[in-house]
């Protein structure tokens, strides 16, 4: 019973929302393999001039991607916790490496419905937890439901919407980055320890018509005419979580 906890905690998904008296700590970890796409479009003119200065737009090919995810969650009666650290390595010349860590709140409603909240920060760069791409934060909503027997497996579904702000993108600051993340899992009834999960994510966001002052001078420089910046994943997972 402790193990079906924790991974409901944990996995937010897999299992059904069963009572636990005992603090249950449940870590888990497992390899991710799937693809990611950027798709990315700028446009900066002079500000005095009008004149042209960049205009860019991103190779919006999928592209291979494969990482890591990892954590560990709390549950207690009907409560839990979870803290998740998503290391990701993307073939691409755009983006070479993210890593996300999610902290994340819940509440195990009946046998097979969860609540959730919590705060997700994203930072993608050349190794694990840089941020000289950009990064991104901010936080989601979200409710799941597990535990569905299915013959000899359990399945379940979560659906999260993040409110994220992406920072250092540009010099114009941080710009709204919205999105939502929709994940189906399943695992053997008789061994829940063990977990596939299926992945959809996608965040995007704009900014037009933005005045930025390089030399902070008081002028703007240069405009920002537009901006467009959209992410989305694809991803399976295979998780093992251990309980105590």
């Amino acid at each position: 019973m402790k193990l079906a906890v924790a991974a409901a905690a944990g996995l937010l998904c897999v299992s059904g929302a069963a009572q636990a008296q005992d603090v249950v700590f449940s870590p888990r970890i497992g390899p991710t393999l799937g693809m990611y796409q950027i798709d990315s479009t700028l446009t900066i003119s002079d500000a005095a001039s009008g004149e042209v200065l960049v205009s860019a737009r991103s190779d919006d090919s999928w592209e291979l991607s494969y990482g890591l995810q990892t954590g560990f969650s709390l549950a207690y009666w009907d409560f839990f916790g979870d803290v998740a650290i998503e290391y990701l390595k993307v073939e691409s010349d755009a983006v070479d490496q993210r890593t996300d860590v999610l902290l994340t709140l819940g509440y195990l409603i009946g046998r097979h419905w969860s609540a959730f909240a919590g705060y997700r920060r994203g930072m993608q760069g050349d190794s694990a937890f840089n941020d000289d791409n950009f990064s991104e934060a901010g936080g989601f909503l979200g409710a799941g439901v597990g535990g569905l027997e299915a013959g000899p497996l359990l399945l379940g579904a979560s659906f999260a919407y993040n409110l994220s702000e992406v920072d250092d993108f540009l010099p114009q600051g941080k710009f709204d980055y919205d999105g939502f993340s929709l994940k189906f899992s399943m695992s053997p009834a008789s061994m829940p320890q063990h977990s596939l999960q299926l992945r959809y994510q996608r965040f995007t966001g704009d900014e037009s018509n933005k005045p930025v002052d390089l030399d902070g001078d008081g002028t703007a420089d240069v405009v920002i005419d537009n901006v467009e910046l959209t992410e989305s994943y694809v991803q399976a997972t295979y998780s093992y979580a251990f309980a105590f």
